[in-house]
């Protein structure tokens, strides 16, 4: 069973991708631009003090606005640092003048300036992901870094997923490691999920 979980979500990411790579840099722009319209009025991202983003990357719904209006508004700024294979922490942002490329070109906080951030004291956490279902069960890139994050680490955060509304399926292959989103934010709607959807508890195990 295990077995036919993964391929399914194989498959599933690389029609995904297909379809990302297929979607034109303007029509990314647009969309991003109305799914951060969405997001700013969504009340658990209003009302976070501390927001845990993602740098995104070429085809990844473009929330990299947000980190400077959250840090105008005297908010806390958290961005994700990988600190070894499927683990992460969260790092502060103290200015977008700190954020330097790593070695997957993607921006982080410059080493002399990070400083940990509790994730028990996390609010909101902003993610992408490869696909989502309606329920709240998200599909991500395959190296399971979320998933521990949010389920280990970070519990009480609210789970915000911005994705493009093409990226909303039917179905998406979850296994008992899987976490599941509260809000999915596309620029077509906002889909809130009240109990997210069949996430196993941590003490099952």
């Amino acid at each position: 069973m295990a077995e036919k979980i993964l391929d399914e979500k194989r498959l599933l990411r690389q029609q995904a991708e297909i379809q990302r790579l297929a979607f034109s840099k303007e029509d990314r722009m647009k969309c991003s631009a109305k799914i951060m319209e969405r997001l700013r009025k969504e009340p658990a991202y209003r009302g976070a003090l501390s927001v845990m983003l993602y740098a995104p990357m070429e085809m990844e719904v473009q929330i990299g606005g947000l980190m400077e209006e959250l840090l105008a508004e005297g908010r806390i700024v958290l961005l994700p640092l990988v600190t070894g294979r499927g683990a992460m922490e969260a790092v502060r942002l103290p200015s977008v003048d700190t954020l330097v490329p790593d070695a997957f070109d993607i921006l982080t906080v410059e080493a002399a300036h990070r400083k940990m951030f509790l994730a028990s004291e996390i609010d909101c956490v902003i993610v992408s992901g490869a696909a989502f279902s309606r329920k709240g069960a998200r599909l991500g890139l395959g190296g399971g870094y979320y998933d521990r994050f949010l389920r280990t680490k970070a519990p009480q955060a609210k789970r915000i997923a911005v994705a493009y509304s093409f990226q909303m399926v039917d179905d998406v292959p979850t296994d008992e490691y899987d976490a599941w989103m509260d809000v999915i934010v596309t620029e077509k709607e906002v889909i809130r999920i009240e109990d997210r959807g069949a996430e196993v508890p941590l003490q099952s195990l």
